[in-house]
């Protein structure tokens, strides 16, 4: 399905397209597969330095983009508040170029000159939210969620201990490439403000050892407030109830496959398969989108607390402390950050905005759901996961400290 053409006097791989006609029904987990596509052509690797093509996953012998319309504007935090799904449901041709011409391409790109704030986060805790506020200012641009961590370890690999698998020489290459080539995706004369996504909580000492000048913040929520927004926002989809039964189905299996190792991959963050599944095994959840998030929020926190343990300079940012005071705590962050109190107006007037606007998950959407149903053998089982990880009981504060 491939073959080599010349280009001047070198030998130039070029990328495989084909033209994708339909996509299925959305999908947070959306993959290559997901798709019906037919060959369309053959053109040069530079095809990926177009404007409308972006990183979509990494796999051993091969990388995916996706073509989409120039007239998306993907990169509008305002328009397209979650990367990955205007990236996914608005593609139009899928690329494929090998893996060892994508890395003789990333090779190239110098990103050391870029200032860049990375955003991690438990999910459901106002990251979108912050995710607003840097769109707003005229200096930066977001990325508001690829998925291309998670994406190209769940469909691209067979990787069952994926934090085993951080170890590894081939997994810091893949992160030093994927943030060169996505930082390469934004205006030289623009600021980075990059929101993360599952699994890339596991790139922070990278980012640390690599991107020094980089800055960290970690976005958090109490496990309580979090979990509830989630089961609220998503617990009612039937796919979701589906794949949280296959993990419950394959609770005290050691390597599940298909659906149930990708949402356990998800719903663990990737995080020790050893501490992970003591605590689900402990605990016995049942088929609860809540419950199972207990165990992501614990595995995102505690990624990020054993990083600041390392001496990691990570600043947090709770979401009950932005929205009591809204102004003071975005002051906080900016002073950390060293950007200028006159832009406070501006970031807190973006606050006004549902930042979620158009998304089946904004704040109008979700008051049709129902909540999460407390009960006492729930709340037990909650509390297991998060003694289990050392972390405070459902119903508790919680207080990240710089």
């Amino acid at each position: 399905m491939r073959k080599r053409i010349r280009d001047g006097e070198e030998k130039t791989y070029v990328g495989h397209v084909e033209k994708i006609h339909f996509t299925s029904p959305f999908s947070p987990m959306v993959t290559n597969r997901t798709y019906f596509t037919t060959h369309k052509s053959f053109e040069p690797a530079s095809v990926i330095e177009e404007q409308n093509v972006h990183l979509l996953a990494i796999g051993k012998n091969e990388v995916v983009f996706l073509r989409d319309d120039t007239e998306l504007d993907i990169f509008n935090i305002r328009k397209n508040p979650i990367f990955f799904l205007a990236q996914t449901m608005n593609a139009k041709e899928m690329i494929t170029l090998p893996r060892n011409v994508y890395n003789k391409m990333v090779e190239q790109i110098d990103i050391s000159d870029r200032e860049v704030v990375w955003l991690f986060q438990t999910i459901r805790c106002g990251s979108t939210v912050w995710a607003q506020i840097f769109g707003s200012l005229p200096s930066f641009m977001v990325i508001s969620e690829a998925q291309l961590m998670y994406h190209s370890i769940a469909f691209h690999s067979d990787i069952q201990n994926f934090q085993q698998f951080t170890s590894t020489k081939e997994y810091e290459d893949m992160v030093v490439s994927m943030i060169k080539c996505y930082i390469n995706y934004i205006p030289k004369d623009k600021k980075v403000f990059w929101k993360t996504c599952i699994l890339d909580d596991h790139m922070i000492p990278l980012i640390h050892k690599h991107f020094p000048k980089h800055k960290m913040v970690f976005a958090y929520r109490n496990s309580l407030g979090c979990a509830a927004s989630y089961e609220r926002a998503f617990g009612w989809m039937p796919m979701l109830k589906s794949d949280c039964q296959s993990v419950v189905d394959t609770m005290f299996e050691e390597r599940p496959t298909g659906a149930a190792r990708t949402m356990k991959l998800f719903y663990t963050n990737g995080f020790d398969p050893t501490m992970c599944n003591k605590a689900i095994r402990k605990a016995i959840l049942e088929c609860s989108p809540f419950e199972w998030f207990i165990v992501l929020w614990s595995s995102k926190v505690t990624t990020v607390l054993q990083c600041m343990d390392q001496g990691i300079d990570i600043k947090p940012a709770k979401y009950e402390y932005l929205q009591k005071n809204p102004k003071q705590t975005i002051r906080d962050i900016f002073r950390y950050l060293g950007l200028s109190s006159d832009l406070l107006e501006t970031a807190c007037k973006a606050m006004e905005l549902d930042s979620q606007a158009g998304l089946f998950f904004s704040q109008q959407n979700r008051t049709s759901h129902a909540k999460w149903q407390r009960t006492k053998d729930a709340v037990q089982r909650c509390n297991i996961v998060l003694k289990s990880f050392e972390l405070p009981a459902l119903d508790s504060d919680f207080v990240v400290h710089d």
